[in-house]
């Protein structure tokens, strides 16, 4: 059951909680305004999210991952 190996994970310590901010929407509107890229609203929340814990966004978006290029962030792009 899959809920049941979630559960697991968290135990184990696999995932962390990381409480989005008011900096991580500022940042997101930020650059939605900039106008630079092809984000969408919760996209550029992810964005804002992965820059401040400076985590690697690991995505199949393409315009996603081009928006992580144009911004600095780190991203992996799965492909087919």
């Amino acid at each position: 059951m899959i809920q049941k190996t979630f559960a697991e994970d968290i135990a184990f310590g696999f995932y962390s909680y990381h409480p989005l901010t008011f900096e991580d929407f500022k940042q997101a509107k930020d650059w939605l305004l900039q106008r630079k890229t092809a984000l969408r609203t919760c996209d550029a929340l992810h964005l804002a999210y992965a820059a401040r814990l400076d985590a690697v966004l690991v995505t199949a978006d393409k315009k996603l991952a081009q928006a992580a290029k144009e911004f600095g962030i780190c991203y992996q792009l799965l492909v087919a």
